[in-house]
């Protein structure tokens, strides 16, 4: 199914990774004092699994609700 029919359904396929988050065991091995909470972390998941799909997200790394600069290597 083309990747247009997929926004027009509201369909997004994402890969997700929330980062360092600021856990007690987190903590045992690393300073995690500026990281996120696991509920701070989860509102950008949640964000991104419940608002609209934006075209403009596909392909992309997104952080925070913005798309970061990036290219594969070669």
């Amino acid at each position: 199914m083309p990747r247009s029919q997929d926004a027009e359904r509201g369909i997004l396929l994402a890969a997700v990774c929330p980062g360092m988050m600021n856990t007690p065991t987190s903590a045992l091995w690393w300073d995690v004092s500026t990281a996120p909470t696991p509920a701070q972390a989860a509102v950008a998941l949640l964000d991104l699994a419940l608002d609209p799909v934006d075209p403009q997200h596909h392909g992309q790394l997104i952080r925070d609700g913005e798309v970061l600069p990036w290219a594969p290597e070669r």
